[in-house]
């Protein structure tokens, strides 16, 4: 009812008000009807085409304000305000009929003729509210943005001084603990003992491989098949120990275990060490490079071997959490070795977190690294977690969004982002599916050319 009102009232002013052919204008597409601030007493109506206008800002680019289409008035502002200025520039957008009327015509100047106009004032007032409005949320995002790019500049600039002074200190690390690990090598061989040597160098070449459910199932299999003690075969497991490791130690193997498995966990200490500062030199790289363009030099990587290393680094994190890897044992990709691994330290880190602080009675993450039927290493890392918040999900890849509020994250929210920043310039793709029990992150990477199973 509204609509037909308003139909019948345009006809009714065409009528009565633009009927006058002398009192019609011709706009080519590109013809300008009014300028900005140009005086104007002309009400005009569009009989045909459509006109753009356009606000005018020394430093900014023309902003849109309206389109006018038939049946829609234009210059009503400056028609009817004391001063007569036009508030923008209208442009033909399209070739134009547009009809006029003046101030000083009689049938202007009647009693009834503001009642007529009445609704067609209103309806601009409308609209410059509406446009009032929205370059009001134009310039909050605009004002956003730069409050973005600041910060992040920011961050930039105190990344540099950390970085530095961080891989001094990981430098430092690295070169002690290899320096250990060396003298305490001599020191093993000084004892002579051959397992002890044996078990030294598989924890410090080798470090620990197995997944907590494989290690399980060892420990049963060495309890059962060895006759040793739970804690024995507990530490014999870890150290990946197979049945001619077992066979070569004699009928004595649970008394030599006992005296020569502290062997294994020295070198695995050591092994662990040299792994955990290397990834510390490559998180303060990553933080470093967080807006620069990443230059790394990039050879074939072993998928399921980074995210082996990556459990390895994440023990501590993983201790009472039931870990599921699966993964395809050949599959490469073209990366720099460091960065594939923080990838899976911070989304496995994530997912512990989100669990421990959730309580979760059975807390669990299955990490699952297959070839899809598109030819892309197909990486699923999920937890039985309570999920990610619905009105985080839109901004969970944001550098400046974060749930921690202690800790060691100082709530800068950056793991993810950085993620996002390597899985990219690998030319990958990560997204994530959470809801109330579940939370997938799916991160797709191109398999490398030299990949042996392709």
């Amino acid at each position: 009812m509204k609509d037909s009102f308003v139909r019948v009232n345009i006809e009714w002013l065409k009528s009565a008000y633009f009927s006058d052919p002398a009192q019609r204008i011709l706009l080519k597409a590109g013809d300008v009807l009014l300028r900005q601030n140009q005086h104007n007493e002309r009400l005009f109506l569009v009989i045909g085409g459509q006109l753009r206008g356009y606000l005018n800002y020394e430093s900014t680019e023309p902003y849109e304000a309206f389109i006018s289409l038939p049946d829609h008035f234009v210059g009503v502002y400056s028609f009817f305000s004391p001063t007569h200025q036009s508030y923008s520039t209208v442009v033909a957008e399209t070739d134009c009929e547009v009809a006029y009327i003046e101030g000083d015509q009689a049938d202007v100047e009647g009693s009834g003729f503001a009642e007529h106009f009445l609704p067609v004032v209103v309806e601009e007032i409308y609209m410059r509210q509406l446009l009032t409005q929205k370059m009001t949320i134009k310039n909050q995002k605009t004002t956003r943005k730069l409050f973005q790019a600041e910060k992040m500049a920011t961050l930039g600039q105190l990344a540099a001084g950390l970085a530095h002074e961080l891989n001094n200190a990981v430098g430092v690390i690295k070169r002690q603990g290899e320096h250990l690990a060396d003298w305490a090598q001599t020191l093993v061989h000084q004892v002579g003992n051959h397992s002890a040597q044996y078990l030294f160098r598989k924890g410090l070449e080798e470090g620990s491989s197995m997944s907590t459910a494989d290690q399980r199932q060892r420990r049963r299999e060495l309890e059962e098949r060895f006759d040793l003690p739970s804690s024995v075969a507990r530490q014999a497991a870890a150290a990946g120990l197979n049945d001619e490791d077992m066979k070569s130690l004699g009928k004595d193997a649970a008394d030599k275990l006992e005296l020569f498995l502290p062997y294994f966990e020295a070198g695995l200490a050591f092994h662990d060490l040299n792994h955990a500062s290397e990834h510390a030199s490559q998180v303060v790289r990553s933080v470093k490079e967080l807006g620069v363009a990443n230059h790394s030099v990039r050879i074939p990587v072993n998928i399921a071997e980074t995210l082996r290393q990556a459990t390895l680094l994440l023990k501590e994190e993983l201790k009472g959490v039931a870990l599921e890897l699966k993964a395809e044992p050949a599959m490469m990709t073209e990366a720099n070795p460091g960065e594939v691994v923080q990838i899976w330290v911070n989304l496995i880190k994530n997912a512990c977190e989100a669990l421990r602080e959730s309580g979760r009675k059975k807390p669990a993450i299955a990490v699952n690294a297959v070839r899809d039927e598109n030819g892309m290493a197909f990486i699923t890392i999920a937890d039985n977690g309570p999920g990610i918040p619905p009105d985080l999900m839109p901004h969970i890849f944001q550098p400046d969004v974060t749930t921690k509020v202690e800790g060691l994250s100082f709530g800068l929210g950056l793991g993810l982002s950085i993620v996002q920043k390597i899985v990219d310039g690998l030319r990958g793709k990560i997204s994530v599916e959470s809801v109330p029990g579940r939370t997938v992150f799916t991160i797709r990477l191109p398999i490398a050319a030299k990949n042996p199973q392709s």
